[in-house]
């Protein structure tokens, strides 16, 4: 399993690449704080109650 932290600082171009990242690296699991929006599959999100911490899981590992 592939773990990867970072803080987004409320930012879409790093989200972006974020995404990009999790699949070209096949990152199975990323730890973001002050993430841009909410993510659309194929990733699974878990966040807290305001949305500044939050687990992306990409695919079916939940």
């Amino acid at each position: 399993m592939r773990v990867l932290q970072l803080n987004l600082n409320h930012c879409k171009a790093a989200q972006d690449l974020l995404s990009q990242t999790m699949v070209k690296q096949r990152i199975n699991v990323a730890v973001v704080c002050d993430q841009y929006q909410n993510l659309d599959p194929p990733y699974t999100r878990l966040a807290d109650a305001n949305s500044q911490a939050a687990i992306w899981v990409q695919g079916d590992l939940v």
